[in-house]
């Protein structure tokens, strides 16, 4: 075989543009159907048998496949989404949004610290009734249009 003769070429600096040789940013998933909420997951996990995809599926998320969403940057594997150990999951946006909620009612039945105390100690983390009054422990609750302008905010950002 003729071996191929490589020519060396002049380049002008100046007229080189600048770019990173790294990927795009995979977390900024463009949704085809904005009814979906999509969260990277750790598909390694929980090995040998990957029981975090798991425990998500049966949460109710599922793989998204192409038919979902776009990932800038990056390229489908068996018409799915997997960015190293990550593999991209969906979930229906109102059951999402139903999680965020539960949460946020969770949080607050917290923050009472009557409510707190009635869970008992373990629930409540060891405070009690007396650290409260003592002003050694306290809570801050944010005010009905607080928790709205955060609530809004996190369903702007999925």
């Amino acid at each position: 075989m003729a071996e191929v003769q490589a020519k060396e070429v002049a380049f002008n600096y100046n007229s080189i543009v600048a770019k990173p040789l790294v990927s795009k940013d995979f977390t900024s998933v463009k949704p085809k159907n904005n009814n979906l909420s999509f969260f990277w997951a750790n598909r390694i996990a929980g090995n040998p048998s990957g029981g975090r995809v798991s425990q998500l599926e049966a949460a109710g998320f599922r793989v998204a496949t192409i038919t979902d969403c776009e990932v800038p940057g990056l390229k489908p594997s068996n018409g799915h989404w997997q960015y190293g150990d990550l593999l991209l999951l969906c979930i229906g946006k109102a059951d999402y949004l139903g999680a965020l909620k539960y949460n946020e009612q969770i949080s607050n039945e917290r923050l009472n610290p009557a409510v707190a105390a009635k869970k008992g100690m373990r629930e409540a983390k060891g405070l009690t009734n007396k650290m409260f009054a003592q002003r050694k422990v306290s809570f801050i609750q944010p005010t009905e249009e607080e928790r709205e302008a955060l609530f809004n905010k996190s369903i702007q950002e999925v």
